[in-house]
């Protein structure tokens, strides 16, 4: 997929797409910008302007309490859109920060609700908003159900496994900078907690740290510790996997609903400090 535009790579790993449409997809004006580390991607409160597809970097959606507390519910990486609904006209109930220095490329409105009116972009698009709806579930099963130390080993394997979806790591190492007040924010610990619970995976032999690197030693250990599974992550095979020679009628374009209603079809099918490193521990 080299060669492709960030915007055509990323729905090439949730849908099939013709090579007319990804000519298309390529022409997309797609500028790039520049975020440091605690700069606002997309303001809560606001209607976004554009989807950001991150290039390289971390970010996270966040909610600032009155309290000066915050709760951080999802974290974005190298490949992952935010701002999905960008045009459709709700307003964002979270805000989007940068964590570290964070390249994304930005899609504007008009453009991202003529994705949504192309039934096979739209699917692929549906598939990441599913994805990031099924982090979400499983976010509210950790800050109900996990205890800490299940809490922090599932935040490593499911970190674990979508650097290594998106292609940015293949082995069992994490470069996370993540601080430990972040990753607290995130599992509704203390960064003390955390940094306890980290410790403790480290006397265990269940990680280590080389060169500001996390390194998951026994990632079966993790998961059994979190019950983390990755199947409801994984995106369906695309039609053509099931010996269709690509076309099927949801994603014919001549069956399918027309730009004007199919974003409301498409509405219906969604479910509705110091880095972690050998000093920090």
């Amino acid at each position: 997929m080299t060669g492709m535009t960030p915007l055509a790579r990323t729905l090439a790993r949730f849908q099939v797409i013709g090579s007319e449409r990804m000519a298309d997809l390529d022409a997309i004006p797609q500028p790039e910008r520049r975020f440091a580390p605690g700069d606002v991607i997309i303001e809560e409160g606001k209607a976004p302007t554009a989807a950001h597809l991150l290039v390289s970097g971390i970010a996270c959606c966040q909610r600032d309490l009155a309290d000066g507390g915050r709760q951080i519910s999802d974290f974005v990486i190298a490949g992952d859109m935010c701002g999905l609904h960008a045009g459709l006209g709700p307003p964002m109930d979270h805000s989007v920060v940068a964590v570290t220095p964070v390249r994304a490329v930005s899609v504007a409105n008009k453009a991202m609700l003529g994705l949504w009116a192309h039934p096979p972009t739209a699917m692929g698009l549906c598939r990441m908003w599913h994805r990031e709806a099924v982090r979400l579930r499983e976010q509210v099963v950790t800050l109900g159900r996990r205890n800490a130390r299940g809490r922090v080993a599932h935040l490593l394997c499911q970190m674990h496994w979508r650097y290594g979806d998106a292609g940015l790591d293949t082995a069992p190492c994490l470069q996370l900078q993540l601080t430990q007040t972040r990753v607290a924010d995130a599992l509704g610990l203390t960064a003390v907690h955390v940094g306890r619970v980290l410790r403790q995976f480290r006397r265990d032999k269940l990680i280590r740290i080389e060169r500001g690197a996390l390194i998951l030693q026994r990632i079966d250990a993790l998961r059994d510790i979190s019950e983390f599974t990755d199947d409801h992550l994984r995106a369906p095979p695309p039609p053509s996997a099931h010996g269709m020679s690509g076309s099927h009628p949801a994603l014919d374009t001549d069956s399918a609903p027309g730009p004007a209603s199919f974003p409301t079809a498409i509405a219906g099918m969604v479910s509705a400090a110091a880095p972690v490193t050998e000093a920090a521990l």
